[in-house]
């Protein structure tokens, strides 16, 4: 089944479901202003697996790569895994959502249940992808001052003290649709995670407060 949709300055293109369980491959486009990407221009291929019985996750990728294709941020290749929910987690270490690179490319699995839960969790693993293709040593350093850490993905060190993920957490809040602090960054102010989202992407953040 093929399916093209035009939005404002995206041109996302959807083809190949097979099935109920099938897999789906993304095409993305960007047109936009593209301030924080770098590298070839050539669309990226998101392939989704979907291990579901239902196509919530076509429609919850197709949102989340919306998001970033409006803020200019171009994603790239990979592959999205969706799993029928299981209590253990298993198939995502433990974890809602896993993000993993490897010689075949970036792997998104996602594991938590319910609209909401996944889109967050799309676009929080999406950034994980995205800073690890883009980012330059510099802007690493100069975030990890500006947000007073150490490291950057030691494993070593709690969550809540690795860079990586104070990035995807804030890339997270400034693409979602309502400007929404969780987790670490619950009590911080607008204009703080702004910054850190503007020195990350080149760009002001999507969401909107209220």
């Amino acid at each position: 089944m093929s399916n093209t949709r035009t939005i404002s300055a995206i041109i996302l293109l959807a083809i190949g479901l097979l099935g109920d369980a099938g897999q789906t491959v993304i095409t993305t486009v960007s047109e936009g202003p593209g301030t924080a990407t770098t590298g070839t221009t050539a669309p990226a291929e998101i392939t989704i697996r979907n291990e579901t019985d239902n196509q919530q996750p076509v429609e919850i990728v197709d949102w989340a790569v919306e998001r970033y294709e409006l803020a200019g941020l171009r994603l790239p290749a990979g592959e999205i895994v969706f799993y029928p929910f299981d209590p253990s987690l298993d198939d995502c270490a433990g974890h809602g959502g896993l993000h993993t690179v490897g010689e075949g490319g970036h792997r998104i699995d996602i594991c938590a249940v319910g609209v909401p839960s996944r889109r967050r969790l799309m676009l929080h693993e999406f950034a994980h992808a995205w800073t690890h293709e883009t980012l330059s040593q510099g802007r690493l350093d100069a975030f990890l001052s500006m947000r007073g850490l150490e490291n950057w993905n030691d494993p070593d060190s709690d969550w809540d003290q690795r860079g990586t993920e104070h990035a995807s957490e804030i890339i997270t809040w400034g693409l979602n649709r309502r400007c929404d602090p969780r987790h670490m960054l619950q009590d911080e102010n607008h204009d703080s995670l702004a910054a850190a989202f503007e020195l990350l992407t080149g760009t002001e953040p999507l969401c909107q407060p209220g």
